[in-house]
């Protein structure tokens, strides 16, 4: 029995030149199930050029909702257009249209480097990851904080559908710190970043939150510090209407909630404790020196200060902060066509932002929500919206709410640091995402 529930093939690569999902012989997927409870045994499969190959399973959460299983693909499959399907007992999830290239490779999450102890400069380091394919060390460029480097060697199948890349870090590092990035690109597609903890001696690294060495050995012992997060953001209407949501006084989270999201479907937050200390009221004051009160306009795009007068818990302080300009949605006006992907292309002007933005973009229909997330200045993002479908009438078109949230991306964040009344000190950071939000009609295209 074939049931309507989608399959997503969730690869460790950033990009889909093909807007495709797609995927190297021999590589690790994980397999999102829109679907929590399946009885029966699992198998995966992967059908292309009219054949079927078997799939290896490497694991299955069953206790995670949305399911997810873990595949390594055959190494023997051809190269081209394929589709990859689950089955549990006489139930079959998907299929799901796929691509098989010569490579994919991307990083895989690794354990945190010790902090206090980082690598030194001219370091060997060894770095796991999937789907390198048939590429070699010779199709690899690499940098380290900007700087090249060349791959050493490369290990193949240390575990199944994992390889290791070896290099070693430059004997004089231009960039050191607790996070910096290892960037690759093979053959033409740039590779999702890493990074290394480092300093030029192997004294403690520079954290970009102006941790000490006492800070830094509290979180390579796996233990949590408290960081303040100070939270606004601007929404602006399609109609040219403006709103804004601001807090009258400054709310500390100790530690700073986490969001999870599953298939991009659901988003949770994780059950950790608030403590809301007073910082006195917020005045904000423009580049042109106009100082705003409670409750605040819309901000104008551009850079912004900050001032809390200071109350019983933290004493004055201020920062600085930029606001970035809302994301303007580009054929707002017209239909957005899906076939039988099932998938529809969002597009949006990507000038005037920074590097280090990103776009979150937010389908909203009934009770169900699909999230994705951009780096701006890429300009559009292929949406998977089959979920979506699964709720919606046999007629179309539909309309549903599309929010476009552009903010720096977590890690580049402007940080400050601050001191509580009994002396401890700690740092805090700003986060101002700007929203536009849209309504867009829907059609299936017509065979």
């Amino acid at each position: 029995m074939s049931i309507a529930l989608p399959l997503f093939p969730q690869a460790y690569h950033p990009a889909y030149p093909s807007g495709t999902p797609e995927f190297a012989p021999g590589s690790l997927a994980d397999l999102s199930l829109f679907t929590c409870t399946v009885p029966g045994s699992t198998s995966v499969v992967v059908r292309a050029n009219g054949n079927a190959y078997p799939v290896n399973i490497v694991s299955s959460d069953r206790a995670s909702c949305p399911r997810v299983i873990r595949v390594v693909l055959p190494n023997d499959l051809p190269l081209g257009s394929a589709e990859i399907e689950a089955v549990f007992s006489q139930v079959v999830i998907g299929p799901t249209p796929i691509r098989i290239v010569s490579t994919r490779f991307g990083f895989l999450p690794r354990k945190p480097d010790s902090l206090s102890r980082p690598a030194r400069g001219g370091t060997s380091m060894a770095l796991a990851g999937t789907g390198i394919g048939n590429a070699g060390p010779a199709d690899i460029r690499a940098s380290f904080g900007g700087q090249p480097i060349l791959i050493d060697s490369l290990v193949r199948g240390i575990e199944p559908g994992i390889d290791e890349l070896r290099f070693r870090l430059p004997a004089t590092l231009v960039n050191a710190g607790c996070y910096v990035p290892v960037e690759m690109v093979v053959r033409g597609v740039a590779v999702n970043t890493s990074s290394v903890a480092a300093s030029q001696t192997g004294e403690p690294c520079r954290h970009p939150l102006g941790l000490g060495r006492e800070q830094l050995a509290v979180l390579d012992a796996g233990r949590s510090i408290p960081i303040g997060v100070i939270g606004s953001s601007s929404s602006f209407q399609a109609a040219n209407a403006s709103a804004v949501e601001a807090a009258t006084g400054p709310q500390f989270a100790q530690p700073r909630y986490q969001c999870t999201m599953g298939s991009g479907i659901s988003v949770q937050r994780a059950q950790s404790p608030f403590a809301y200390l007073d910082a006195g009221r917020l005045h904000l004051i423009s580049a042109a020196g106009e100082q705003l009160n409670p409750p605040f306009p819309s901000l104008s795009p551009g850079s912004w200060s900050f001032q809390f007068t200071g109350g019983i818990d933290i004493p004055p302080f201020s920062g600085k902060f930029n606001v970035a300009r809302p994301a303007q949605l580009i054929d707002a006006e017209s239909e957005f066509v899906y076939g039988p992907d099932e998938e529809i292309r969002v597009r949006w002007d990507p000038t005037g932002y920074d590097p280090l933005d990103e776009i979150t973009i937010t389908l909203n229909r009934a009770n169900s929500a699909l999230r994705c997330v951009a780096p701006v200045r890429d300009g559009a993002r292929t949406l998977p919206i089959g979920a979506l479908l699964l709720d919606m009438p046999s007629s179309s078109p539909w309309s549903a709410g599309l929010i476009l949230s552009v903010a720096p991306r977590p890690g580049a964040n402007p940080t400050f640091p601050f001191r509580l009344v009994n002396g401890v000190e700690s740092a805090a950071m700003l986060r101002f995402p700007v929203s536009s939000t849209y309504t867009i009609r829907l059609r299936e295209a017509v065979p």
